[in-house]
């Protein structure tokens, strides 16, 4: 569901937090990468919580973190 956060939530999700985290940006990565954001409904009772979620692009297992691997 699209929310207030979306945009924001994508942006946050693919740019330099992303970058520093995994070590490579996220156009080169890869990672798909797809990310939660609240719902309309929660985001009315103050939820704001954001997280974001890799997995291989050619769907194989992600193994082990994705903290520092440059993938």
């Amino acid at each position: 569901m699209r929310t207030r956060s979306s945009p924001w939530a994508r942006g946050f999700c693919q740019g330099e937090d992303f970058t520093a985290y995994v070590g490579v940006e996220a156009g080169k990565s890869s990672y798909q990468i797809e990310y939660l954001s609240p719902s309309a409904d929660t985001w009315a009772k103050g939820d704001r919580k954001i997280s974001c979620v890799v997995s291989q692009g050619n769907k194989s297992e992600v193994k082990g973190s994705a903290k520092g691997s440059k993938k």
